[in-house]
């Protein structure tokens, strides 16, 4: 196989045009796609304290990282942080109003971004499509455990 049709690099060229689309998109907005997705993990957390290190856990990334994104959305007005009420130096983060207005108001882009992902393929192809991706996820996410 070639260097350009090796599954890691279609995944690689497949997430960066994603990325370009998305990060076009949402330029009106002031946000990038990881700032997005950080928005998306706090609002599914909205009932739970959301810590740095879960941040970090579930996105792979370094504290520095984490720290540089919120502190980015939190300039923005759209998430807060806090010392953890559990107490010690563990830090929370949470959606503002407008934060979680922000990413209810994303949904039709991530939907419209999904679609064109899978138009080239009928229902039980994206079924599989999407079992497939879930299966090497969690294989890679348990090789590194």
């Amino acid at each position: 196989m070639g260097s350009n049709t090796e599954c890691g690099m279609l995944i690689k060229r497949i997430n960066d045009r994603i990325a370009q689309m998305s990060n076009n998109e949402l330029r009106a907005s002031e946000l990038t796609l990881s700032q997005l997705r950080y928005l998306e993990y706090l609002y599914d957390q909205q009932d739970m304290e959301a810590h740095f290190k879960d941040l970090e856990a579930f996105f792979g990334v370094s504290q520095p990282t984490v720290v540089g994104v919120l502190k980015r959305l939190e300039r923005k007005g759209l998430v807060s942080t806090q010392l953890s009420a559990a107490g010690g130096n563990v830090k929370t983060a949470h959606l503002t109003e407008k934060g979680k207005a922000l990413y209810e108001d994303s949904r039709t882009y991530r939907n419209g971004v999904e679609q064109t992902l899978l138009a080239p393929l009928d229902a039980q192809e994206q079924a599989m499509f999407h079992e497939m991706l879930r299966k090497v996820c969690m294989h890679l996410e348990e090789s590194q455990e």
